[in-house]
Formats: C-alpha cells, structure tokens, sequence
C-alpha cells in the first residue's frame, strides 16, 4: 500500500460510513470542488484578460506571460490529477514497475489534462473574441 502525502485527494469507497458522516463527507467534497471550481475559472479569466491586453497592445512580454500562464495551468491541471487516489484501489499507476508501464498508466491523466487545456484555452479565446466584437 502506498503512503499517504499531504497532497493526496484520497476518496476511501471502504469506508463502512453512516447516512450522517455520507452527508458530511458530501459536503466536505462540495466544497472543496467549487473552491476548485473558482480557482480555475478565476484563473481562465486572468489568462483571459491577460490575452485580451497582449492582442490589444501586441506586447511580446504579454504573449509571454499568457504562454506562461497556460504552461502553468496544464501542470497544476496535470499535478491534480495525480493526486487522486481512491481507496481501497491503490494508484495502479504509480505502482507500475517499468518505465513503460508508468509511461502507459499514467496516459489517461496526460489526456484529461490535455481535454482540460483544450477546453480552458477555448473558453479563453471565446470570452476574448466576445469582448473584441462587444466594442
């Protein structure tokens, strides 16, 4: 069994619960997505405004920190991910003993992640093009 990091989001299915402590841990979950939620649309929306200004001005150094931005958005996305584990199911993933294996396993993170990008640079670059034809 893999040891337990601070970073890990464990979701135990095992768990023998009541319909009080299910309630509880329903809420607990609630909000620690919508506070993920507005995280990541906060930060679509500073990236947003971020591509918004850098066509505007054609600044290089805006363009710049846009491609940052979105770099960082992808490996936090990524990083997320990751740091799922359901129990009582350990992390196949980390667990795979050859380098193709891991390489393999951890595929299906690479391509939500990449939905993930796709999806928030298109949300990105439609809420920049509505504002550009709103003026």
């Amino acid at each position: 069994m893999e040891e337990k990091t601070e970073k890990d989001r464990i979701i135990d299915l095992s768990k023998k619960r009541t319909e009080l402590e299910w309630s509880h841990e329903i809420q607990e979950v609630s909000e620690k997505a919508a506070t993920a939620w507005f995280r990541w649309v906060g930060w679509m929306f500073a990236i947003g405004g971020i591509s918004y200004l850098a066509d505007k001005t054609n600044s290089t150094i805006l363009k710049a920190f846009e491609v940052i931005s979105l770099v960082l958005l992808t490996i936090y996305f990524l990083m997320f991910f990751v740091s799922i584990r359901i129990e009582p199911y350990h992390s196949w993933a980390r667990s795979c003993k050859t380098r193709w294996g891991r390489i393999i396993a951890f595929a299906p993170l690479v391509i939500v992640t990449g939905l993930l990008f796709a999806g928030s640079k298109e949300v990105i670059d439609t809420v920049v093009q509505l504002v550009k034809e709103a003026k």
